[in-house]
């Protein structure tokens, strides 16, 4: 009788190294939704390098400009200043009542105090310059580098712009800080493209930068600003 050859058992492949890959994984899914937030080496608020990480900017958020040299120069004038420019104008014209002023500037005088310096033409033209003391109001004569040019042009010039101009400094002044909120350190009357025209520059008082702000010396009218950069 022939006997056939015995079958070969069929090998079972074992489970266990697919059963223990499927717990590794259930493990690391319920690391991972535990409401912790994976590992990634920094914390919040801190770079990798170990600094502070800057705070993102929310909309709307302004960032600071930092001030320069002419910004730190108006915040340290204005904080010696007591005397607006209007009033210092009514101090300059006591002891020249006929005369208007042309140019009212903020500034320090020699010895480093501040001062205002008011020029006040006649109705032919000739002109005065005054120095007002910024903190005190005191009044006196401005040295002789600070005052104005008196020859025939200048005269005939600024007789000129007078006659055109119907708006004094103190309202320029208060016209431009009334379109840009601020303290008016300048008023200087000029002549742009034909039209009398007051030249007032305002410091902002909370970035101490200036604004030029062009003011019609006919009717008041605010023509343009400029904020230095």
């Amino acid at each position: 009788m022939n006997r056939s050859a015995p079958r070969s058992p069929h090998r079972r492949h074992s489970r266990a190294p697919a059963a223990a890959l499927l717990a590794l994984l259930a493990l690391a899914v319920a690391g991972c939704s535990g409401g912790d937030a994976p590992e990634t080496g920094t914390t919040s608020g801190v770079s990798r390098s170990g600094t502070p990480a800057p705070s993102p900017t929310e909309p709307g958020e302004e960032t600071a400009t930092p001030m320069d040299d002419g910004a730190r120069e108006n915040q340290a004038l204005l904080a010696a200043t007591t005397v607006a420019l209007a009033d210092a104008v009514k101090a300059a014209r006591e002891g020249e009542p006929d005369g208007r002023p042309v140019a009212v500037e903020l500034g320090r005088t020699a010895r480093d105090a501040p001062h205002w310096t008011v020029t006040l033409a006649e109705e032919d033209g000739s002109a005065v310059a005054r120095q007002v003391d910024a903190a005190s109001g005191a009044v006196s004569d401005s040295p002789r580098d600070e005052r104005p040019d008196d020859e025939l042009e200048e005269r005939e010039e600024r007789k000129a712009l007078l006659e055109e101009a119907e708006t004094d400094a103190a309202g320029a002044a208060k016209a431009a800080t009334d379109r840009r909120p601020g303290t008016a350190v300048k008023a200087e009357l000029e002549e742009s493209d034909g039209t009398a025209v007051w030249q007032v520059d305002v410091v902002d008082q909370e970035s101490f930068r200036t604004t030029a702000v062009d003011v019609d010396a006919g009717d008041g009218r605010v023509l343009r600003e400029d904020t230095a950069d």
